[in-house]
């Protein structure tokens, strides 16, 4: 079976073979039809994070989307080494089905940056109707999520600070800071942001960015704001920056300062974390939330993994069998119905196969031009040809292929 292995700590993972994963208790095996690079996966295989492995070779990846047993298509993690989601099949430890129409690459991509965003405001802290988020690291992909995720969920001022001012204008933010100011211009904005009431700050950066915030937070008087609510709650996501600061006890005594953390160590119960990604897919299959994704086959890992691009998430694809109840997507959509059979059995087989999915069709999507191919051998061995028919596929009876002896059958 071909994966992404990891087998050295700081090296670059290669495409190769490793043993099958065995399903155990609370687990299913999934068809992996793609799984994102994150920074997450780079970090640990770099050793710089702190669930990077100790016992070497591991698979790499821990999310990805791919396909059950019965043909469900779902949003999979998984976290039991050595095994990984970079791989043809894969131990899941939680699964989400995918809506209807939703890419696989683009919800192998868009469900860690957007929880990234999601469990800070949600479950670390809860985001109270009409508050100011502060988002440290928004032209990243989880800081970009932030961003909108704060929208979405009802907060009246949102303020996105990073270091590329061009990408911190396109973002959907009421003010934003360039993080590369001077280090007394950076105080100066943030105390008038501080000035205007915080209420949440979710922290991709950390380092100098985070010490200068939380000094402006700190009061220089004895007085107790009580009319601050909850006080200011800072959710440490990443470290980009550095994964060290600075932290004066004033700081935790002269102001209403909450500091906390959100990671996979404290997550929320599994029942809980399946409906928020329910909600985050739900939201991409309506448009409401995106990401760019740049996809690359599998076999392809070694260069993908350092083609690192800011705006884009590097996706690695597999290619399926098909299943009897793929999903169907919209009119319009990019295709990703590719249905092969293998068939024995002579025509009849054929056309029970074709009239499954011609219902198949009609109950699960609008009508839609396809193209219908045959392709058959005779009794004889030689080969009978060839035949395209294009037809609507609506409420309407639509006829049977050409007659053709047994073969692949093919809907596209």
């Amino acid at each position: 079976m071909k994966e992404a292995v990891l087998d050295v700590i700081g090296q670059t993972p290669r495409y190769g073979e490793f043993e099958e994963p065995v399903a155990q208790d609370g687990e299913a095996i999934v068809e992996v039809a793609a799984a994102s690079i994150k920074q997450l996966d780079r970090a640990i295989a770099a050793g710089k994070h702190y669930s990077s492995p100790r016992a070497l070779p591991v698979v790499c990846g821990t999310d990805g989307a791919g396909r059950l047993a019965d043909g469900t298509r779902v949003y999979f993690a998984t976290g039991r080494r050595p095994f990984g989601a970079m791989t043809e099949r894969a131990p899941a430890s939680l699964t989400v089905p995918l809506p209807d129409g939703l890419d696989a690459r683009l919800a192998a991509a868009i469900v860690n940056p957007a929880l990234a965003a999601w469990l800070p405001l949600v479950w670390r802290v809860r985001l109270l109707p009409g508050e100011a988020v502060l988002v440290l690291g928004a032209t990243g992909a989880a800081g970009r999520m932030a961003v909108r995720a704060a929208r979405l969920l009802g907060a009246g001022r949102v303020i996105a600070a990073g270091r590329r001012q061009d990408a911190l204008n396109a973002l959907d933010a009421d003010a934003t800071i360039d993080l590369r100011l001077p280090a007394e211009e950076l105080k100066q904005a943030f105390a008038e942001e501080a000035a205007r009431g915080l209420g949440i700050v979710v922290d991709y950066v950390w380092g100098a960015a985070a010490e200068a915030l939380i000094g402006v937070l700190v009061k220089s008087d004895l007085s107790a704001d009580l009319a601050n609510g909850e006080g200011v709650r800072l959710v440490s996501v990443g470290a980009m920056a550095a994964p060290t600061i600075t932290l004066p006890s004033s700081a935790l005594r002269g102001s209403r300062l909450t500091i906390l953390g959100s990671g996979t160590a404290n997550y929320p119960p599994a029942a809980q974390l399946r409906k928020i990604i329910a909600d985050i897919l739900s939201r991409t299959a309506r448009g409401e939330l995106s990401l760019d994704v740049a996809p690359a086959p599998l076999a392809s890992v070694a260069e993908t993994w350092t083609a690192g691009d800011a705006d884009r998430r590097s996706v690695l694809t597999l290619r399926l069998a098909p299943a009897p109840n793929d999903s169907i997507p919209p009119c319009g959509a990019a295709p990703l119905f590719d249905v092969r059979w293998r068939l024995r059995g002579g025509r009849a087989a054929c056309y029970r196969a074709f009239d499954t999915s011609l219902r198949a069709f009609r109950r699960k999507g609008p009508a839609r031009p396809v193209t219908i191919v045959a392709v058959g051998r005779s009794k004889n061995g030689r080969g009978t040809g060839r035949r395209s028919r294009r037809r609507q596929m609506g409420a309407d009876n639509a006829r049977r292929p050409g007659r053709r002896r047994g073969g692949l059958s093919s809907i596209a």
